[in-house]
């Protein structure tokens, strides 16, 4: 915390310092661990699901992994029989 002297006697201050940073700059400064980090975090503070994180994918693969995330995020209203045709298709694998 930094000290300001006010006539040679210290006084303990609560500073407060707010910095206009661009997004993008930030982003390009860092390196690719931080990246990862950025990521975690985002992942962690559920603003980003670790499974949507994709690799240049296609277009088909791309909607497959959307409608499984849609699927895993709504698992508890599907009917039963579409819960077991589902673990069944996993089972193939």
């Amino acid at each position: 915390m930094p000290t300001i002297r006010q006539y040679d006697v210290p006084v303990e201050a609560e500073v407060t310092v707010d910095f206009d940073v661009e997004v993008e700059e930030f982003l390009d400064d860092c390196d690719e661990s931080e990246i990862d980090e950025i990521i975690q975090w985002l992942i962690n503070e559920n603003y980003l699901k670790g499974s949507s994180i994709i690799d240049q994918v296609s277009v088909a693969e791309s909607e497959f992994i959307e409608a499984l995330d849609k699927i895993y995020t709504k698992w508890n209203v599907l009917s039963t029989e579409e819960t077991e045709l589902i673990i069944n298709i996993s089972k193939r694998f």
